[in-house]
């Protein structure tokens, strides 16, 4: 897939999987779809959608952003590290957020 076809994958997943929630997902991290459309290990849409899927579950009551850090286990190294690159090169990805549309 290419990296647009992953962003695309993975809103319409996040739409899917959060309408379950009594808040659905309005909007999400620049970040958050950044790392999902760059990670070799979220190549199709079976693991984006897992992923996804397990992100939105234990969102707080009222939450209405999926941030990057809900892509993870708390204390995840590997989030930190793709953190820490990701702010050195694209500082504006980091709490800034797009909608999904409805």
């Amino acid at each position: 897939m290419t990296l647009e076809v992953r962003v695309l994958v993975a809103a319409t997943t996040l739409q899917q999987a959060s309408g379950r929630l009594d808040n659905p997902v309005a909007e999400v991290e620049k970040l958050a779809l950044y790392y999902l459309a760059v990670t070799p290990e979220l190549a199709n849409p079976r693991q984006l959608r897992e992923l996804l899927t397990r992100a939105v579950e234990p969102l707080p009551s009222g939450e209405e952003r999926l941030k990057f850090d809900y892509l993870f286990a708390p204390g995840d190294v590997g989030s930190k590290e793709f953190w820490v690159r990701t702010r050195e090169r694209s500082p504006g990805l980091i709490n800034s957020f797009v909608t999904i549309a409805e």
